[in-house]
């Protein structure tokens, strides 16, 4: 009888039995000894390399600091080619002075400076006016006299008699208002004046109507005189409740549209309405004319770095137009795009 088994192979070989898949066994964690002596030896290893390439590769050359006094050094022409040129003798009695403003700002002196216009005492706004000459000097031209403002409408029946009740009132609530922090300030309302204007909010048949100019010192005093302005009560027409026009407007836009200076103008400033601030800028004597002759006094500090430094009227400068350049003055002209 035959006995049942596994069936053999068409070739007559036994099966092989199936292997199983091990994966390799991870390497037996070192101590935490045999750790730290690895990673010495790994560092110490890296250390030898980097200064190995620091000494082969980059090495390192002794150089000399350039010194300004030392001629030889590469810095000289170039210190030389933006250098400017010496500023010309200017005698402001008879020479003009034409520059291109950059940048204007203003600043609150301690007084008027003398010879300017301006509040006679107490801190007033100067203007500053930055630019170049032609020829690539650097002027800053202090300007003096011009004051901050802003509009009310008038009252009905209000005349130029009410001004200076109006004045009064509002100086007085302003002083107040300041109290502790007035600043020297002696008067911060120094003017109200009747103008005929027209306001731009609706229409009014291109009818102008009566408005109240109200000047103040300074340039911080607009927001509360703006404030006050309908608080005062003024005979005979009592407390009225205004609407303020053009409070809003920044100092130096204020001067700029009322002077007609624009970005990158030209400005000159005739002869005799300048003064220099540095003697040693002028051929003429310096002599300032005030309002009870003339008197020899000294110039007024430099307080920029400018090479010509001027002070100078707001009413006495010229603004010139974008095209066209200055008269007499090619080098002026502003070039065609």
């Amino acid at each position: 009888m035959a006995t049942l088994g596994p069936r053999p192979l068409s070739n007559g070989l036994e099966p092989h039995p199936k292997r199983q898949r091990t994966s390799p066994s991870p390497p037996p964690l070192p101590s935490s000894q045999d750790g730290r002596d690895f990673l010495n030896d790994c560092l110490a290893d890296d250390d030898e390399e980097t200064i190995g390439m620091e000494t082969t590769s980059h090495p390192v050359v002794a150089t000399k600091t350039p010194s300004p006094e030392d001629p030889s050094t590469s810095s000289q022409p170039a210190r030389e080619c933006w250098k400017r040129p010496p500023p010309p003798k200017l005698d402001p009695s008879s020479d003009p002075l034409v520059f291109q403003q950059i940048d204007i700002d203003y600043y609150v002196g301690a007084s008027t400076v003398p010879g300017m216009p301006g509040m006679g005492t107490g801190p007033v706004p100067v203007l500053r006016m930055f630019g170049v000459t032609s020829d690539g000097n650097s002027v800053c031209s202090h300007i003096h006299g011009f004051l901050p403002y802003f509009f009310v409408p008038a009252p009905r029946e209000f005349s130029t008699q009410h001004c200076a009740t109006f004045r009064r009132a509002l100086n007085t609530a302003v002083m107040d208002d300041l109290r502790s922090s007035r600043d020297n300030i002696r008067e911060a309302v120094p003017a109200v004046e009747m103008c005929r204007k027209s306001s731009i909010y609706g229409f009014y048949f291109n009818e102008m109507s009566d408005f109240l100019r109200v000047t103040v010192s300074l340039p911080k005093l607009v927001a509360p005189a703006r404030r006050l302005v309908s608080c005062i009560s003024v005979p005979p027409f009592g407390q009225i409740d205004y609407q303020v026009f053009e409070a809003n407007i920044d100092f130096e836009v204020r001067f700029m549209v009322d002077t007609g200076v624009v970005g990158c103008s030209w400005i000159e400033l005739p002869a005799g309405k300048y003064r220099f601030r540095n003697q040693s800028q002028t051929c003429g004597t310096g002599t300032i004319i005030g309002g009870d002759g003339a008197s020899e006094m000294k110039p007024h500090p430099p307080v920029t770095r400018c090479q010509i430094e001027v002070d100078v009227s707001y009413e006495d400068f010229i603004s010139h137009p974008t095209r066209g350049g200055v008269a007499g003055n090619s080098s002026c002209e502003d070039p065609e795009f």
